[in-house]
């Protein structure tokens, strides 16, 4: 029994839901930076424009890459609510068929 997990009513589907309003604000906060850094990005000339470039480009890359994970986080989050709930409603007729044999 100590490696059951449980969540109350609705923990799961709460947790998605608070994954995915944090990815849409992360995904706003990334695309405000994005513009800020194009504009800053015009007045940079030389080696140092490529290194900036460069650092702009890997940036986006790990940005994309923790949005990815939190794509991934609310899919499972939400797979998971599912299988809950199909567990629970599967349990809840079985023992409604069980009751029914005794009379009840």
């Amino acid at each position: 029994m100590g490696d059951q997990f449980r969540a109350g009513a609705g923990v799961v589907k709460a947790s998605a839901d608070i994954v995915s309003v944090a990815r849409g604000d992360l995904r706003k906060q990334v695309m405000d930076l994005r513009t800020q850094m194009e504009a800053v990005k015009a007045h940079w000339e030389g080696q140092g424009a490529q290194s900036f470039q460069q650092v702009s480009e890997a940036w986006k890359t790990q940005t994309q890459d923790i949005v990815d994970v939190l794509d991934t986080f609310e899919a499972n989050l939400t797979g998971t609510q599912r299988q809950y709930d199909a567990d629970d409603a599967s349990a809840a007729s079985n023992l409604s068929k069980y009751s029914s044999m005794l009379g009840n």
